[in-house]
């Protein structure tokens, strides 16, 4: 794996028909973070585990492994 300075982990509980959704839905949230922080992102890997709560629910834990540099000097 490629070196990274900073990881970002999101943890979601949802019904397991919405794992896609809800794994989309870290992915926006880890962008509007970036976005708000006034820093470039650049993902070097990104981990996921899915465990099961029950018959229809699951938690689902992603982690963002990412460099961060000035949006505007490139640093």
């Amino acid at each position: 794996m490629a070196q990274f300075t900073n990881f970002q982990q999101f943890t979601v509980i949802c019904p397991a028909a919405d794992v896609s959704k809800a794994f989309q839905g870290t992915i926006n949230q880890f962008a509007q973070i970036g976005q708000q922080s006034g820093k470039a992102r650049k993902i070097v890997n990104v981990e996921h585990q899915i465990a099961s709560l029950s018959e229809d629910r699951v938690v689902l834990s992603v982690i963002f492994f990412f460099n961060e540099e000035d949006a505007k000097t490139g640093n």
